[in-house]
């Protein structure tokens, strides 16, 4: 359950029934959060996180916390050697909204309710475990997003997460084709392709058992609108008060093409879990 902005917003953000058959063969249904990526999937909670703001990638291309109503079916497969396999598959209500919206602004249909959207979507992930403390992945989704049933999106990504005792590394890159009208007031005039992508590259060293410093480069390019197009220097410190509970000092250092080009940040964060 979410509840944030002084309570403006209550959500539910998952909420989801597993049947397990074997360690291979889990269904999942209900309101679950899309393997698309590590992050998405398991580490988008403040208090797991290890900087204030997300990446941006992680906001727009691939948009956590990105949640779905549907059907899956995962399931982790037997070593190969030091690696443990892992898969998952779905079919979903899917991402919803008006041509050209930014992907963000398509989530929410737990009820195919926001305009007649009846298509479902399709996507799934592949990985492997390595060690323990390597994860590495691939996931693809792809449906209709429009009201009329006509324009295709599809999401894909890949994701590689090292955690050791001290050091820790992460990575994440994800693209996006969006079909959208020229015209939404005359579809007769064609579509047109907008190509997103999005990565970042993040490092953390524990310099003691409680302090950690950290640091991360992450750029999005959206077409179709090239002023929102960016890059981001993050560097910070973090104090771990406990396994649920981490205070963030960062500072970010933002170029883009926007009018105010000060657009630097300085930012703190209590996150706790329970």
């Amino acid at each position: 359950m979410e509840y944030e902005h002084g309570g403006q917003d209550i959500d539910l953000r998952y909420g989801y029934a597993d049947y397990k058959f074997s360690d291979a063969f889990v269904v999942r249904t209900g309101k679950f959060l899309i393997p698309a990526g590590r992050f998405n999937e398991y580490l988008y909670p403040e208090y797991l996180n290890k900087t204030v703001n997300r990446a941006y990638v992680n906001r727009e291309i691939s948009p956590s916390a990105w949640a779905e109503v549907g059907l899956q079916l995962r399931g982790r497969l037997k070593p190969v050697g030091s690696a443990v396999p892992f898969y998952s598959a779905y079919l979903v209500n899917g991402l919803n909204g008006d041509s050209g919206d930014g992907i963000r602004n398509l989530r929410g249909n737990a009820r195919d309710s926001k305009g007649g959207n009846d298509n479902k979507a399709i996507g799934g992930a592949i990985g492997a475990e390595i060690d323990n403390d390597i994860k590495v992945s691939a996931n693809i989704y792809n449906g209709k997003y429009t009201p009329d049933n006509e324009l295709g999106l599809t999401i894909y990504g890949v994701s590689l997460y090292v955690d050791k005792e001290k050091f820790s590394f992460w990575s994440e890159y994800h693209g996006a084709v969006q079909e959208s009208y020229n015209d939404a007031t005359d579809t007769s005039l064609g579509t047109t392709d907008l190509e997103k992508s999005g990565f970042y590259v993040q490092g953390g060293y524990m310099i003691t058992k409680k302090i950690e410093a950290i640091g991360r480069y992450d750029q999005i390019e959206l077409d179709g609108a090239p002023d929102d197009d960016r890059s981001r220097i993050t560097v910070g410190l973090n104090y771990l008060l406990a396994k649920n509970a981490i205070f963030k000092v960062n500072y970010e250092i933002v170029s883009d093409d926007r009018a105010d080009p000060d657009d630097n940040l300085l930012g703190f964060q209590l996150s706790i879990g329970f």
